[in-house]
């Protein structure tokens, strides 16, 4: 029997490089049974990139009976990646779709055409450390590659049928217009263990793996962790802090009372679906009203459980967020990314 295949991609503002990829992955053969986008929360992602292309997944024939899209669980909780952080935010959502597949003892493919170059960087780094089967790459000419673009895909989204053949062009080119590359990956899972305790100086590292670390600049000649070396065990241990991701969708996540609903502050709701989409929260109940002009957040539990208010300057509402935190640090944690 042979192992499923999934498929981790970074997305920007081309949808039509997801489309592509995967095409590309079917042709050769490979059981691709779920495709995951990575991204951030740019507005015109979350509103017309991943929509597009959950329309697409649902109703292209050769996807909707065989490929769960799964767009909402690499969601990072910030509009674009401008700092450590946000590039740790992202890092740390790889790597929980990365173990999570793993643990399905799947082949993951690491597409990296779209979004910002770091997330390419931080992509290819978490290949080796997790063992992707490989990383791939589109290439199309630039013509096609400008038509895959949201903004042209979007004044094509009409129902005139000239229309409709256009959005399947530039979401579909054909084998001709695209060439699908493989950068294979020496993956590096088995000795995980081995690099964290070399770099905090613990004892039991065999001379093999401080000779690796050494000739890669992650340590210097005596052993001690290089400037590169720390930052990344300072990534590394922060991924080992964060929960795993929740795979709900946003709509999924939402729990308030009907019998609430007409009584809550103006504008609940965007704040509500902006909560829906950070990845480390499961599930979102609303409590109770108050008195407040203050939006925040009120108490974090050590189980995971979030209290976050929101108010618009008039009465306020309490929301209990449920989390797929387990301890204080996670749901500190998680807290830092609802901030």
């Amino acid at each position: 029997m042979s192992k499923e295949s999934v498929l981790i991609i970074s997305l920007g503002l081309s949808p039509a490089v997801v489309t592509e990829t995967v095409d590309a992955l079917l042709e050769e053969g490979i059981d691709l049974r779920r495709v995951y986008t990575i991204t951030t929360q740019n507005p015109d992602v979350v509103n017309k990139c991943i929509p597009l292309l959950v329309e697409e997944f649902k109703n292209n024939p050769r996807y909707r009976e065989k490929i769960e899209f799964k767009p909402y669980s690499g969601l990072i909780p910030t509009a674009d990646i401008k700092d450590t952080m946000d590039n740790v935010l992202f890092m740390s959502n790889l790597a929980h779709l990365m173990k999570s597949e793993r643990g399905r003892e799947a082949d993951i493919y690491l597409g990296m055409a779209g979004g910002r170059k770091t997330m390419s960087a931080a992509m290819a780094l978490l290949a080796q450390i997790y063992s992707a089967k490989a990383i791939v790459h589109v290439l199309v000419s630039p013509e096609v590659e400008e038509k895959g673009r949201i903004d042209r895909l979007m004044r094509l989204k009409e129902e005139e049928q000239e229309k409709v053949r256009e959005m399947e062009k530039a979401l579909h080119p054909s084998g001709e217009e695209r060439k699908l590359v493989f950068f294979p990956v020496v993956g590096a899972f088995w000795m995980l263990d081995k690099m964290l305790k070399a770099f905090k100086g613990e004892a039991g590292v065999d001379g093999n793996t401080l000779n690796i670390l050494k000739f890669s600049g992650l340590l210097d000649e005596n052993g001690k962790p290089t400037e590169s070396g720390r930052k990344l065990l300072e990534i590394l241990d922060d991924i080992h802090v964060s929960p795993p991701v929740s795979l709900r969708n946003p709509e999924e996540k939402i729990r308030i009372s009907p019998t609430h609903q007409g009584h809550m502050p103006k504008r609940y709701k965007e704040f509500v679906d902006r909560l829906a989409r950070n990845p480390w929260v499961n599930e979102i109940r609303d409590k109770e009203f108050i008195n407040s002009h203050e939006t925040r957040i009120c108490n974090v539990y050590p189980d995971g459980r979030i209290i976050y208010q929101y108010s618009d300057s008039s009465k306020a509402v309490k929301f209990i967020l449920s989390t797929t935190a387990t301890t204080k640090s996670q749901a500190e944690w998680v807290r830092k990314t609802l901030e």
